[in-house]
């Protein structure tokens, strides 16, 4: 898809962010990535979906020229 963060696993590629935190949450219960508590752990999950929707969606276009030498995608702001 194109698309980062992408992880390959034995079974195949997760690229979405919240699916690659609870992969690994899962597979290495040893290293746990999110906390015991239930609030807490949904502030984590809050969080991530806050970077997902609002910080890394604005940058997204432009990730096809920055890490493959694509056409840079411009949009003109309405004046």
């Amino acid at each position: 898809m194109g698309k980062i963060p992408c992880i390959e696993t034995s079974d195949g590629f997760l690229p979405e962010s919240g699916a690659i935190m609870e992969y690994l949450e899962d597979t290495h219960p040893a290293k746990a990535l999110l906390p015991n508590n239930a609030y807490t752990k949904a502030k984590v999950r809050e969080l991530n979906k806050v970077l997902e929707l609002y910080i890394e969606l604005a940058p997204r276009r432009h990730l096809g020229s920055v890490f493959f030498g694509g056409p840079v995608a411009l949009k003109r702001l309405k004046k």
